[in-house]
């Protein structure tokens, strides 16, 4: 098994901070006045909305540039993450 690179790794955790502030970002700014939608909602369904986008994007990428993308990764990691703050709130 070859070594990635750390910039690969660099990279895949600085797009996942990304996608976490900006979920959070998003509940702030848009969502907290809410009532109805409880922030474990809104955890959970930006969860999946992540985890989505990630399927899609690794469908539409070329299989070779697939396993070495860091934005795949990084929303597949932000939407398993948001998936488990949404279940510990």
């Amino acid at each position: 098994m070859p070594q990635l690179p750390i910039r690969y790794g660099l990279y895949t955790l600085l797009y996942t901070l990304t996608w976490l502030v900006a979920a959070g970002l998003a509940y702030r700014l848009f969502f907290s006045e809410w009532t109805l939608l409880r922030p474990e909602l809104y955890l959970f369904f930006a969860g999946i909305w992540f985890l989505l986008c990630c399927a899609v994007r690794s469908l539409r990428t070329e299989p070779a540039a697939r396993r070495l993308d860091p934005v795949i990764h990084s929303l597949g990691i932000a939407g398993l993450t948001l998936l488990l703050f949404a279940n510990v709130l």
